[in-house]
């Protein structure tokens, strides 16, 4: 059975394509949901956050041995999870997910990065957490 925490790829999970607003400073991942901001280490496995609650971002309260024998009965999904043993599909804010998905039309993942990060500074709320200077995103 796989360790939820060490088993969690955080560098393939972030850049898979579902996450765009990130900032990589030395191995300590920042990562934008909502009006939350998320630091995560890879190792040791840590997450903190700036609103103090807990976090399931990286789903580690899901059943991963029964997902992985449910979705690797596909040849394809098997062959693809067995490259990328630790990627997670986030639970993400679903504002922030819709706005990611509308911006993403026709684009590469540089360019969907770059147009959500100008979006959070335009209309988003300045955050200072963990000595660093971040903008969330903003519903209002």
């Amino acid at each position: 059975m796989p360790d939820l925490h060490t088993d969690i790829n955080i560098h393939e999970t972030i850049n898979s394509g579902q996450i765009f607003l990130w900032e990589n400073d030395r191995d300590v991942w920042f990562v934008i949901d909502g009006q939350d901001i998320i630091m995560v280490k890879q190792t040791p496995f840590e997450i903190t956050t700036s609103s103090k609650k807990p976090k399931n971002f990286f789903r580690e309260d899901d059943n991963y041995g029964k997902i992985l024998k449910n979705i690797t009965k596909d040849k394809i999904v098997k062959k693809a999870s067995k490259y990328y043993p630790g990627l997670r599909v986030t639970r993400q804010d679903p504002f922030q997910c819709c706005i990611s998905f509308i911006v993403s039309a026709n684009s590469n993942i540089p360019n969907i990065r770059m147009r959500l990060q100008k979006l959070c500074i335009k209309f988003g709320t300045k955050v200072r957490f963990q000595k660093k200077r971040v903008f969330s995103i903003s519903r209002t």
